[in-house]
């Protein structure tokens, strides 16, 4: 037995070790969720969109809403956005209402006291105010996203409206939990991003390690992506607004357009060398070269206004599928043109999805 097949036999024993391991942690981790979203109270939503921007909070009450889905998504706009959230009663003395995600720019709520609410007052409004434009250190509360302690009422409806005006995508989910089950679901997404960034950063330095030996170009663009994107998700998440710079809200908003503008550079320049090196035809690695001309626009959007624009940042989808298009020919391109992402991507989840044994 050659000692390359030693180290393969104890390596699938020790996968196999691990596998049941795996799956206990990841079935508390699920059961953990299932018991937080049981307790969560009946919450109903509906939104408006403000096109003229200018209605404040007893203009807002007399609109027509829409029925909203958990997450909603309305894509790039400048009008600000209404969601009205009537949440069910509740013996709990305080919710948690939690909006997301971490880069919206101006998110406002709405609430009124139970006993102006029980005795019919329309003029009792409290504003409350955060966003990714407003310093993380004066948050009421010290989470990833934007949250607010409301008091529920026991035996009416608790209505409140939440008001969001961001120049980023307007996908905007607005939650109610109560604060422990909160915090325990703040907790699984810190352990998710934990293992994603993990899985992230061993491909960044498996491609570093491969760009060092074989001194190949593509190895070392994936590298940048990778890293790259790390970058990005962090500062989409909010962390550097926590950890890093809870006074520099500006930084923060800059640095994750910017970071996002960049990524988009370097993905399209990955996908113009993979092209290149799998011959694929001229006219296509011209139309990935001109998806990367943006960058210079792109800059300048995000250091005036601190978002791209939409009509600057081409998703990377066009380009996955034209060159799934034009490679489906060739053996070695088809995992990495069935998924918009690198080859080391398509490889890492092979050797997961056999791991697991699927």
């Amino acid at each position: 037995m050659s000692p390359m097949t030693t180290i393969d036999v104890a390596a699938k024993r020790r996968c196999t070790a691990a596998r049941p391991w795996a799956w206990l942690w990841l079935l508390l981790c699920l059961g953990w969720t299932l018991a937080a979203q049981a307790e969560a109270p009946a919450v109903q939503r509906a939104y408006w969109v403000d096109v003229q921007g200018t209605a404040d909070i007893t203009q807002a009450q007399q609109q027509r809403y829409e029925p909203a889905p958990a997450v909603l998504a309305l894509g790039y706009g400048d009008a600000p956005v209404w969601l009205r959230m009537t949440v069910a009663p509740s013996p709990l003395p305080e919710l948690l209402v939690l909006v997301k995600p971490a880069i919206l720019d101006d998110v406002r709520l709405y609430t009124l006291a139970p006993s102006r609410m029980a005795a019919g007052d329309p003029d009792g409004w409290q504003l409350r105010q955060q966003g990714d434009r407003f310093a993380f250190s004066a948050r009421e509360r010290q989470d990833l996203n934007f949250s607010f302690v409301i008091t529920p009422s026991a035996t009416t409806a608790t209505v409140f409206y939440v008001r969001v005006h961001t120049s980023s995508s307007r996908a905007i989910s607005v939650s109610v939990r109560p604060p422990t089950e909160a915090l325990r679901d703040e907790d699984l997404i810190v352990q998710a991003v934990a293992m994603y960034l993990g899985l992230v950063l061993m491909l960044a330095f498996f491609s570093l390690v491969q760009t060092v030996v074989q001194r190949d170009r593509l190895w070392a663009l994936n590298t940048l992506v990778q890293l790259t994107m790390v970058v990005w998700a962090l500062l989409y998440l909010g962390y550097p607004a926590k950890y890093l710079n809870p006074d520099a809200p500006h930084w923060n908003d800059l640095g994750f357009s910017l970071s996002y503008c960049i990524y988009m550079f370097l993905l399209f320049l990955y996908y113009r060398e993979f092209a290149i090196a799998f011959k694929a035809p001229r006219w296509l690695v011209l139309v990935l070269a001109a998806a990367m001309l943006p960058l210079p626009w792109q800059v300048r959007a995000a250091r005036h206004c601190n978002s791209p624009r939409p009509c600057c940042c081409f998703a990377p989808w066009p380009a996955c599928f034209w060159c799934g298009f034009l490679c489906w020919k060739t053996a070695r391109c088809v995992t990495w043109c069935a998924l918009p992402m690198s080859a080391s991507h398509s490889t890492a989840c092979r050797r997961y999805c056999r791991f697991w044994g699927w």
